[in-house]
């Protein structure tokens, strides 16, 4: 015997309050969305056209690849493209291990010292030596000249070792217990319970640290020394310098600017897909339990 679906009628008011939410949500999006699309317009346009365009810009105006011809012939930007995918290919397994292993600490029960270890690692949150001193102990080191400062040095951050400590922390004990029963130490517990448990959190702080990576340029810049060392973005900045000291006219340095913009965020916006469906469930669990 077939059950009819009844499906429950929504009033006038109903109706116009979600016409009007989905009005507004439209508005709100193509608010937030146009300013890429009218950067991403105008990497594609003839730099006079643009210069002399006023108000809003939906198409490319005369279209033109000469930004991206520029942005593309700089000798720099293969190493610039290699050394962002080095650091990314390293950096990200790195800070994501050292961060699950402070987390894992941080989660467990009756440590020793770990609430006032915590309170410490909550300071440096706040307080901070400055940028001289961490150049100093980078030179003190033997970190300056090479990629070693930018990837040991900043593989932790005390901010995402929380969010991945409360979803350690969300895990259940008796899950670590059974393990330890069957004779597992601390290292077979995070590897093969809390981690598989996490991953979510982990690919969520993974596009954190990954993002962060990408568009590093400034310590990069201060420790590895040679240019062939520097990352996309360190040469997309020294671009976009020499393109506003250059006697290029306004609408050129526009146009480079909008190119640089494109090819710096374009691989972003192909990877975060990826990690869309981990996204919402990682912060959530980092959200629900402190």
């Amino acid at each position: 015997m077939k059950t009819k679906s009844t499906k429950i009628k929504k009033s006038l008011g109903e109706r116009i309050f979600q016409v009007a939410a989905h009005i507004i949500i439209a508005f709100l999006a193509l608010i937030c969305l146009y300013p890429f699309w009218y950067v991403v317009v105008g990497a594609f346009s003839n730099p006079n056209l643009l210069d002399q365009h006023s108000g809003i810009l939906l198409a490319p105006i005369g279209f033109d690849l000469d930004a991206f011809k520029k942005v593309f012939g700089l000798d720099l930007l293969l190493s610039g493209f290699a050394n962002s995918l080095l650091l990314l290919g390293v950096g990200i397994p790195l800070n994501v291990m050292m961060t699950s292993f402070g987390a894992y600490f941080f989660s467990k029960k009756n440590i020793l010292f770990k609430d006032i270890l915590f309170k410490y690692c909550l300071l440096t949150m706040y307080i901070s030596g400055g940028m001289i001193p961490l150049y100093l102990n980078f030179q003190e080191l033997g970190m300056i000249g090479n990629r070693w400062g930018v990837l040991i040095g900043f593989c932790i951050s005390c901010y995402y070792m929380i969010i991945l400590r409360t979803a350690f922390s969300s895990i259940p004990e008796s899950l670590c217990d059974a393990a330890r029963i069957d004779g597992a130490g601390h290292f077979t517990t995070m590897f093969k319970v809390i981690i598989p448990l996490s991953k979510a959190s982990i690919a969520v702080i993974a596009m954190y640290y990954g993002v962060g990576i990408w568009n590093g340029w400034f310590w990069s810049t201060m420790l590895t020394g040679s240019q062939f060392k520097w990352p996309l973005q360190a040469v997309l900045r020294t671009l976009l310098i020499e393109a506003n000291a250059g006697g290029d006219g306004v609408g050129v340095k526009e146009t480079v600017r909008y190119a640089t913009i494109v090819v710096s965020v374009l691989p972003v916006l192909f990877i975060y897909p990826t990690l869309q469906k981990y996204f919402t469930k990682g912060v959530l669990v980092g959200a629900v339990k402190g």
